[in-house]
């Protein structure tokens, strides 16, 4: 049997409404590195240093950072996206003691907005994947090392 609702919403009804309508999917832009490279370089070093001692000198260094969600109603998610550069042999000091990505980290993944020194999803195939925990700290996502120019793509994500 069906029941006629008469005039007025039902109290779930509306918190419904309210809920899901304070509930948003934009992205938005949180950091896009540095203007100057030495800066960006500092950042990055900073930023690996709360987790791990620096395996050796970064060269360059790019870096984005997007947020999705504003924290209201629950928590923001954040993509990070860097590219590295180190000395070709200075790899080994860099995947010392690294494991397998995490909990399967390992599909490719570019910023919203293209970024030109981001690895293509054809060139990304050819890296060795290893995970962030040790220098980002955070167990999702992916380092992957380019062994024919230096770079070091990383990508980590919070969910």
């Amino acid at each position: 049997m069906i029941k006629k609702v008469s005039g007025a919403l039902p109290a779930s009804v509306l918190l419904s409404v309210l809920f899901l309508g304070g509930c948003q999917n934009e992205t938005r832009r949180v950091s896009s590195g540095e203007a100057d490279p030495a800066r960006r370089i500092e950042t990055i070093i900073q930023s690996i240093a709360r987790n791990a001692e620096l395996p050796s000198r970064i060269l360059a260094a790019d870096f984005v950072e997007h947020k999705i969600g504003d924290g209201r109603l629950g928590p923001s998610d954040f993509f990070f996206h860097a590219r590295l550069k180190v000395a070709m042999d200075d790899f080994p000091k860099w995947t010392s003691g690294l494991k397998e990505p995490y909990n399967n980290s390992t599909f490719y993944s570019a910023p919203p907005q293209k970024q030109k020194w981001w690895i293509t999803e054809e060139d990304f195939k050819d890296l060795k994947l290893y995970e962030t925990k040790k220098y980002f700290g955070r167990f999702n996502g992916w380092m992957g090392f380019d062994e024919s120019t230096g770079y070091i793509y990383v990508h980590t994500f919070t969910i």
